[in-house]
This record gives C-alpha cells, structure tokens and sequence, in this order.
C-alpha cells in the first residue's frame, strides 16, 4: 500500500530535485568546458544576446546576423530579427538591463528553465501517480 508523503518531504523532495538539477547543468557545462575549450555561445544564443542587448540599449529588436532572406530587404546591418524565440530576448534584455551585458547572463534563463522543467515533472509525476510516487516503501 502507499504511504501519505507530508507536505515537508514534498517540499524537500522538491528542493532535492532544483539541486540535482543546478549539479547536472553544472556539470554538463564542466564537460563541454563552456567557456573554455568550447564556446559559450553558439549561432542562436550569439544573435538572441545581440538583439536583447540591443533592445536593452536602444529599445530596438535587431541585431548584426542576418538571413539571407533579409539581405535582399535591407543591404546593411542592423537587420530586424526574421527567426527569434521573443520571450527569452526580452527576458535577456531585461537581465542585460538590470545587470549589464554578460556572456554568462545568457545562460540564466535557459538553467532556470532547466530546473523547472525538473518541478513540473516531479508535479506531473506526483500527481498522476499519487503522493507517494518515488518515496521509499
């Protein structure tokens, strides 16, 4: 039969995982050396991080890369953004505003979204399966 689990070791499972998941992103960045060997910011994050610091700056989403769909519009840069996720640019603009522009900004919103990611499924979990779900017998 299943055990009620208490709210405190709900809450406390819930706090496990946020760790174990801040240790994995942790170490998944060790092992591809960001930073170091490896670059911090690839194409996408590259031109998500010009655009939010320029909406940061200048109030204007744009940025210096371009599609080439874009170069028959507009000759030279800054372009306007054809492809771009809009919520993480103004959740880095909004980083970049308050904190200044840092490389390593870019990677918050993704590491937040990461640990959560790991709650909602603990939620899920939880509640398809019932309270008791993961807790030891």
């Amino acid at each position: 039969m299943f055990r009620r689990v208490s709210r405190p070791a709900r809450s406390l499972m819930a706090a496990l995982l946020m760790v174990a998941a801040a240790a994995a992103w942790w170490l998944h960045a060790r092992a591809w050396d960001l930073g170091g060997r490896s670059p911090l910011l690839n194409y996408d994050s590259a031109q998500y991080a010009l655009a939010a610091r320029s909406l940061a700056e200048q109030g204007r989403l744009q940025t210096t890369f371009a599609l080439p769909l874009e170069l028959a519009r507009h000759g030279r840069p800054p372009w306007p953004l054809a492809v771009v996720q809009p919520g993480l640019v103004l959740v880095e603009a909004v980083l970049f505003r308050l904190l200044g522009p840092r490389e390593w900004l870019v990677l918050v919103a993704p590491a937040l979204a990461f640990a959560a990611l790991a709650l909602l499924l603990y939620a899920a979990g939880a509640r398809i399966a019932g309270p008791a779900a993961g807790a030891a017998a």
